[in-house]
């Protein structure tokens, strides 16, 4: 009997406690200004939330289209057989494969001299550089570097390829990433990467500027150092004027930052490529 009792107590409990609840509920007021601060707060954050995933994917549906259509740009690409060949643009574009408006590749052999007087230092640099389908393809390049005035020797190969993010006949574009070696004197690999303006603004006259940097593993210490003592950092332009059959002459001026070698110096060069 008792434990019945206690059981009927516990049933009923619930039932008079929210009673009570009730009835007393009109004797609770909260303050209007918590509710309203709250719903603001959360109106602000759902408004600034759905701005920024609105924005966001703008962004991205944005991106996506300039892609596809550079993309589509790129696919549509064709060469002459060398530049200004004909008289006509070195680049046309063509909706499908026709050999009325060119090759969907091109190729470019480069070697040449250059001198950096301030250290007193010769070379040669050679370059295979191309597109082996519309809009990517190799870019092979050494340079040797030898002092006139001391036994000091070095040089670096790299290996790699392109990627075009857009083609015309006055400014084309591409970035190449690439493994570097360094032998000779100084001995090391690393990753090399920048990326190649190209121009075909006037009859004849070629405009080329490249942007090299790269990276090597080193545990040397770089505190009082001005330059990373692994990276090599190079700008190079050159103008060319095309002679017959796609040979092209070229002057060139670049700048090269070695953090080994802890020197920034300026180069002249001399040199001829082939155009195929």
């Amino acid at each position: 009997m008792k434990r019945f009792f206690v059981f009927l107590v516990l049933l009923t409990a619930p039932t008079v406690c929210f009673s009570n609840t009730k009835d007393t509920s009109q004797d609770i007021k909260f303050p209007q200004t918590v509710f309203s601060q709250q719903d603001s707060v959360c109106i602000n954050r759902l408004s600034a939330s759905s701005e920024y995933d609105e924005s966001d994917s703008l962004g991205t549906a944005l991106f996506r289209v300039i892609f596809e259509l550079l993309l589509i740009q790129n696919l549509s690409v064709y060469y002459d057989e060398y530049p200004f060949a004909d008289g006509n643009n070195y680049i046309t574009y063509a909706a499908g494969p026709d050999e009325t408006y060119g090759k969907p590749w091109r190729y470019t052999i480069e070697t040449g001299a250059f001198y950096y007087p301030r250290t007193k230092t010769i070379g040669n640099c050679t370059r295979l550089e191309g597109t082996t389908w519309h809009f990517f393809g190799p870019v092979f390049d050494n340079q040797v570097f030898k002092k006139t005035d001391e036994d000091f020797f070095y040089g670096y190969f790299n290996l790699g390829g392109q990627y075009y993010l857009f083609q015309t006949n006055p400014l084309s574009v591409s970035f190449f990433v690439q493994w570097a070696h360094v032998y000779g004197k100084i001995k090391n690999d690393g990753i090399g990467f920048g990326f190649i303006l190209k121009s075909f603004i006037a009859r004849k006259l070629l405009l080329e500027y490249r942007f090299y940097a790269s990276d090597f593993s080193s545990d040397e210490d770089k505190k009082g150092l001005e330059y990373d003592p692994d990276s090599i950092i190079e700008n190079n332009l050159e103008a060319g004027i095309m002679l017959a059959d796609g040979i092209e002459l070229f002057l060139g001026w670049k700048v090269q930052q070695n953090g080994f070698t802890q020197i920034q110096c300026s180069a002249a060069s001399i040199g001829l490529k082939k155009h195929f």
